[in-house]
C-alpha cells in the first residue's frame, strides 16, 4: 500500500488514465466509476506499478479512513492507497 504518486510532480499526472481517489466515489447515488477528477501520466501508473491497475468491471471499497463508500469500475483505472479491490469473475 502506500506510494502514490506526489501531487507536486506534474510529470505524473495530466495524462490519460483515470485516477481514483475516495472523493470520485462521494458521488451521490454514482454506481460507476467513468471519469475521475485527476488523471495520471505513463510516468505516473509506471510510479504505482500494474497492482494498482483495476479491470472495468470490479468492485471498489474504501477501506482506511472512509469506510463506507462503494463503486464499481466503469473503465479500467488505478486507484489510491485507500481503496481497495474485488476482481468479479462470471466462472465463480
Amino acid at each position: 500500500m502506500g506510494g502514490a504518486p506526489l501531487k507536486s510532480e506534474n510529470s505524473f499526472y495530466n495524462g490519460r488514465h483515470l485516477w481514483a481517489t475516495i472523493s470520485d466515489m462521494n458521488q451521490k447515488y454514482q454506481k460507476y466509476i467513468t471519469d475521475t477528477k485527476l488523471k495520471l501520466s505513463d510516468a505516473g501508473v509506471e510510479k504505482l506499478g500494474e497492482k494498482r491497475i483495476v479491470e472495468k468491471g470490479s468492485l471498489l471499497m474504501s477501506f482506511k479512513l472512509t469506510l463506507d463508500k462503494t463503486a464499481f469500475a466503469g473503465e479500467e483505472l488505478i486507484t489510491n492507497e485507500a481503496i481497495v479491490k474485488l476482481v468479479l469473475r462470471d466462472e465463480y
